[in-house]
């Protein structure tokens, strides 16, 4: 009977502190993971690469500029819609095929970055 007692204690106890790990996990205001770091690490040097010239205006371009992370963080539910486009629609970026188009993993940073921006 005390085994029994013991099992189910300890069953409830795990279940009770998961449920509060994942709740504060997911807690509104929690960040997800630090969004300047991702900036730093993978976005940035995306848009660098992709999005050269046009959305740099110190590199001549004249478009929403990406040089900094408070500009591209404010722009990036308009870059996910545009680079999720297919090359022959409307909006595609990179324009009309300057660049080659961002591959599965960097749209998927791009995502992560948002998320991270609690966007």
């Amino acid at each position: 009977m005390q085994r029994i007692f013991f099992v189910a204690f300890s069953l409830l106890t795990f279940v009770a502190c998961s449920h509060k790990v994942i709740n504060a996990s997911s807690a509104p205001g929690t960040p997800k993971a630090d969004a300047t770091a991702l900036y730093v690490s993978g976005i940035k040097p995306i848009l660098e690469t992709k999005c050269t010239p046009c959305h740099f205006p110190d590199k001549g371009g004249n478009k929403a500029s990406f040089d900094n992370y408070s500009l591209a963080s404010s722009q990036i539910d308009e870059m996910l819609i545009r680079v999720q486009l297919k090359p022959d629609e409307h909006g595609y970026m990179p324009f009309k095929g300057k660049k080659e188009g961002l591959t599965a993993a960097e749209i998927a940073s791009l995502k992560e970055w948002k998320a991270a921006l609690g966007k």
